[in-house]
Parts: structure tokens; C-alpha cells; sequence
């Protein structure tokens, strides 16, 4: 991973969060990332496509180590939130009420 690489993750339980991070720092092992915003798009009832908004960071930056343990290199975020190299493609998410 080099700076500038866009992170996304989809996660969550009764509904599909989306979640973007920019690298900010990166070293051989490990990366420091920050959250980053999204726009999103309409696609049908309570589902949604998300582009991220690189540059427009949200938080503080924090470090994880790089996973290249599988075919695209990704971060563990939180116990139940990966985050992989974005494919350039939109992200797919659903959302309740």
C-alpha cells in the first residue's frame, strides 16, 4: 500500500455500513489511515451506492498493520470491520429508516 490508496470497507449485522479510508503514511508493514467522507447514491429501496471523497478526512489518523494474507491487502479496523484496497468501483450499501 502507498499514500494516497483508498481503503473501503462494507460491514454491519441487519444493514451493509460503508466505510472509506485514505492512506496517509505507509511503511512495509503497517499503514496509517484516516476515515474519509463519501457521497452517496440512490439505487433503490434503502440501498445505496458510496464513492469516497479522498481529501476530506474525518477524525484522527490511526495505524494498522497490512494483511496481505489474502488476494487484495487489507487492515483490520475493529473486531468486526476489515477494510480492503478499493477497486475503483462504487460500494454497496443498505440502510434502515
Amino acid at each position: 500500500m502507498k499514500i494516497g490508496d483508498i481503503l473501503v470497507s462494507q460491514w454491519g449485522y441487519e444493514q451493509t455500513n460503508v466505510s472509506f479510508y485514505e492512506v496517509v503514511k505507509a511503511t512495509s508493514k503497517t499503514v496509517e489511515l484516516m476515515a474519509i467522507e463519501k457521497e452517496t447514491k440512490p439505487t433503490g429501496f434503502m440501498q445505496f451506492d458510496a464513492m469516497p471523497l479522498p481529501g476530506k478526512h474525518q477524525g484522527e489518523k490511526f495505524r494498522r498493520r497490512i494483511d496481505l494474507s489474502s488476494s487484495v491487502p487489507s487492515c483490520r479496523i475493529t473486531s468486526c470491520e476489515y477494510a480492503y484496497l478499493w477497486n475503483g468501483k462504487p460500494a454497496h450499501g443498505t440502510c434502515y429508516a
